[in-house]
């Protein structure tokens, strides 16, 4: 039997733009659900150290809609020296029913995006609707991604931003105003 199969790849830039924040808000709360309804495999994270750094993976298999991953991820600090992220990977998702790899992700974005997303879905969920001031701790990545969340489920009109130095919490402020 010789079927064959593509895997889609897909670049961060091309995920920046095919991942909505509305649309990850809405996959991660479908997942927490999933979660409470014991509908949802997420074992321990699994690693070693290799080299200057280390190799981590993180299984998932999720019941509906049904499929399953994996990310794999480096966590090397000295790339920084070097002009990359210090945390590379990949996210390979699986065909739920034959097990063939359907689509591998750059996991740099994919785990910002979600991380800000799981903060969006908490936030729906347990702040008052009528919360318009966001608080802020941090002007990096996930700092951007979390206003975007804040924005998608709350109606903010003020935003306190806190960063290790005055200049990037300005630098910071500019670049949300602008935005």
């Amino acid at each position: 039997m010789n079927h064959e199969f593509k895997t889609l790849i897909i670049e961060r830039d091309i995920l920046m733009q095919l991942l909505t924040m509305d649309d990850c808000i809405e996959s991660m709360d479908n997942c927490m659900r999933q979660t409470s309804a014991g509908n949802l495999v997420n074992p321990p994270r699994a690693g070693f150290m290799a080299g200057k750094g280390m190799l981590a993976w993180m299984p998932g298999y999720l019941g509906e809609p049904e499929g399953f991953a994996c990310k794999l991820i480096t966590q090397f600090p000295e790339a920084k020296l070097k002009g990359y992220s210090s945390h590379s990977g990949v996210t390979v998702y699986f065909e739920a029913e034959t097990g063939q790899p359907a689509m591998i992700v750059d996991s740099g974005y994919l785990t910002a995006v979600r991380t800000a997303a799981a903060s969006g879905v908490a936030t729906r969920a347990l702040a008052r609707d009528d919360a318009s001031t966001l608080a802020l701790i941090g002007t990096g990545e996930q700092g951007y991604l979390h206003v975007a969340a804040m924005l998608s489920v709350r109606p903010i009109s003020s935003i306190r931003i806190w960063g290790r130095t005055t200049e990037n919490a300005v630098r910071f402020a500019e670049k949300i105003e602008a935005q």
